[in-house]
């Protein structure tokens, strides 16, 4: 018998293409932010993005858009 157990810490992970929705670009946009460095992901297989690292490139980005102004 297994005992499962569930951990609230475990932090939701976004493909390419979720991640592209989110930021209203293409998945292609998303894989160049990602292999530029800028945004942070991790392969699996395939790209997942940590939710948090989501957020941050969001915030960063537009922090950079503001300051253009």
């Amino acid at each position: 018998m297994g005992t499962a157990f569930m951990n609230s810490n475990i932090e939701k992970l976004f493909s390419i293409e979720e991640a592209a929705k989110i930021l209203r670009v293409s998945g292609r946009s998303v894989t160049r932010y990602i292999e530029s460095g800028k945004l942070k992901a991790s392969k699996i297989g395939v790209w997942r993005i940590k939710e948090s690292n989501l957020n941050a490139f969001l915030e960063e980005t537009s922090n950079v858009k503001s300051k253009k102004k």
